[in-house]
C-alpha cells in the first residue's frame, strides 16, 4: 500500500519541471525490436510537426494506422489492440503483463530513418512529466533527439517518461533506423487512481536510484 509520503513523493517528481526521467525497468528489446522489422514496410509516414523521414504504426489504438488524435477521434471507436498485436506478442506481452501502467491512450512505434528530421515543437501545454513514455528498442550513435535544447542521452534498452509541453526537435545523423515504441497517456491518468501502486513506486525508485531529492525543483 501506499503512504501519503508516497503520493506527495510522486506528485512532486510529475511536477518537479524535468525534461525526462529514465525509468527503472527491463524489457526485451531486441526481441521486441525482431518481431516488428518485418513489418517496417508497412509503417506510414508520421506528418506531424513537419517530421521527415519518420514512420509510424500503432499498437493500441482505434486503428493501425490512425496514427494521429485527429484520426482516432473521427473514427469514433473505442481505443483497442490492433492487428499488429497478433503480429508481435512479444511485445504486447510486455504492455499487458510486466508495464504497470494499464489504462493506455495510445501505443505506436515511431521508425526515424537515417537523414530524418523532427522541428522544434511541443505536444502539450500539461507541464509535467507522464504525457508520454518512450521505449528505446534501438538507437544508433549519431541520433539525437533534444528536449529544452539538452541532448536525451539515450541508449538501447531504456525506458524514459517524457514531458510533452517541453519543446523537442532532433536529427537521425546515422546510417542506421531508429526504433522507440510510444505510449501515450492524459495527464490525469497520471493523477488520477488510474496509476496503479506499482507504477507509482516505478517512478519514486527510478528518481531516487538516479540520486535527485525532493528538496529543489530542477529548473
Amino acid at each position: 500500500m501506499l503512504t501519503e509520503e508516497d503520493k506527495e513523493k510522486y506528485q512532486f517528481i510529475l511536477k518537479s519541471n524535468m525534461t525526462n526521467l529514465q525509468l527503472d525497468i527491463e524489457f526485451p528489446y531486441k526481441q521486441m525490436y525482431e518481431e516488428v522489422e518485418p513489418f517496417f514496410d508497412n509503417f506510414i509516414s508520421h506528418n506531424e510537426h513537419k517530421t521527415t523521414k519518420l514512420s509510424t504504426i500503432m499498437l493500441y489504438g482505434t486503428d493501425v494506422y490512425h496514427t494521429t488524435p485527429s484520426k482516432a477521434r473521427e473514427s469514433g471507436k473505442i481505443a483497442n489492440w490492433t492487428t499488429m498485436a497478433d503480429m508481435c506478442p512479444i511485445t504486447k506481452e510486455f504492455f499487458n503483463e510486466v508495464w504497470p501502467q494499464k489504462k493506455h491512450r495510445k501505443i505506436k512505434w515511431l521508425l526515424f530513418y537515417p537523414g530524418g528530421t523532427i522541428e522544434s515543437h511541443n505536444d502539450s501545454n500539461e507541464g509535467m512529466l507522464g504525457d508520454g513514455v518512450f521505449f528505446s528498442l534501438n538507437h544508433p550513435q549519431g541520433c539525437e533527439i533534444y528536449y529544452d535544447n539538452e541532448l536525451v542521452p539515450w541508449k538501447p534498452g531504456q525506458c524514459r517518461m517524457f514531458d510533452f509541453s517541453k519543446y523537442h526537435h532532433g536529427k537521425n545523423n546515422s546510417n542506421k533506423k531508429r526504433l522507440h515504441i510510444l505510449t501515450s497517456y492524459h495527464s490525469e491518468d497520471h493523477l488520477s487512481k488510474s496509476a496503479s501502486d506499482d507504477f507509482i513506486n516505478l517512478v519514486i525508485r527510478s528518481y531516487e536510484k538516479q540520486g535527485y531529492d525532493y528538496k529543489v525543483k530542477k529548473m
